[in-house]
């Protein structure tokens, strides 16, 4: 059986970084809180067609833009890892850095027939 393909009404899910989501934005002149914004908002409702975005928050917090999507919380990357690997919901997650690619980790693409 292939991960996330349980067979009940719901969706499988795929886990998404927020850093592939939310870029920094600068501050004015290098004073105050910094200013994120979200990017890639067309590739996440392509991709919620075939799977139910999750976005992961690795010791951030949420972003307000992104408050419609169900969310996970985690102190470290590893946390996320295990709880990934004990998901069978989960298809897999999607990160923006290459060194953090590994077994059910995968690299951003903006590719979304994968999923289907």
């Amino acid at each position: 059986m292939l991960r996330g393909s349980l067979s009940n009404t719901q969706s499988p899910t795929l886990w998404v970084h927020s850093d592939v989501l939310i870029r920094e934005d600068g501050r004015v002149l290098l004073v105050g809180p910094k200013k994120y914004k979200v990017i890639r908002k067309d590739w996440l409702w392509a991709i919620s067609y075939f799977v139910k975005p999750v976005i992961v928050y690795i010791d951030t917090a949420q972003h307000i833009d992104l408050i419609d999507y169900d969310k996970l919380f985690f102190d470290s990357f590893n946390e996320c890892k295990d709880a990934l690997r004990r998901d069978q919901r989960a298809v897999e997650l999607v990160v923006e850095d290459p060194n953090l690619v590994s077994r059910d980790i995968v690299l951003y693409s903006t590719n979304t027939g994968k999923y289907s």
